[in-house]
């Protein structure tokens, strides 16, 4: 039988008639239509101060209805917060669900599971110890913030250089202008002298 859903479960009445008898026998089979649970997803969630986790599984798309199970080992200090077995209208399947917190106080927790019907989640920890961010090493912070010195200084010689060329354009075309104005006076004195004599 193919693309049965969960409305297809109940009685049927059945009319067997083999080929070579003209009897029938009528029968009542019961279809039960079951669905696997995805396998249970797990999201984990550690307080800033390190001192608990709390720690999600959930599964969807399973019939018949089975809550999350949390597979711990002994001496464990956790609790159960909340479960949730919710049926989707549309696929009349389940989605289950269950949070947990776990005390941190004793360091990291290992071999974790939960599981629904026959699925169980892949083995994971809590309270694993804080890691520093992935970041660039030393010896590559140390040559980009060189290399950047190293531009920085030439960037301020190169301007430096500019400022002085600027200057020296600007004293020579003053120069050059004031020569032009004691040569005019030169002339202008030369002419009015030679007038008067």
């Amino acid at each position: 039988m193919y693309q049965l859903n969960i409305s297809h479960s109940g009685d049927y009445h059945c009319h067997i008639r083999h080929s070579n008898s003209i009897s029938v026998s009528d029968t009542v089979i019961h279809l039960s239509v079951t669905a696997n649970y995805s396998q249970p997803a797990v999201t984990v969630y550690r307080h800033k101060d390190g001192s608990s986790c709390l720690v999600t599984c959930a599964s969807h798309g399973g019939y018949p209805e089975a809550k999350m199970v949390w597979n711990v080992p002994s001496g464990q200090m956790w609790n159960t917060v909340n479960s949730s077995e919710k049926s989707d209208q549309d696929t009349m399947t389940f989605n289950s669900s269950s949070t947990a917190i776990f005390n941190c106080s004793k360091g990291e927790i290992k071999l974790l599971s939960c599981s629904v019907a026959d699925v169980t989640s892949n083995m994971f920890k809590v309270c694993t110890p804080w890691e520093d961010p992935p970041g660039l090493p030393k010896t590559m912070i140390a040559a980009i913030c060189s290399v950047m010195a190293v531009c920085v200084f030439g960037g301020m010689v190169l301007l430096l250089r500019w400022k002085c060329k600027k200057g020296l354009r600007h004293g020579a075309r003053a120069r050059s202008t004031e020569n032009e104005h004691e040569q005019k006076l030169k002339v202008l004195t030369q002419g009015n002298g030679g007038e008067e004599s």
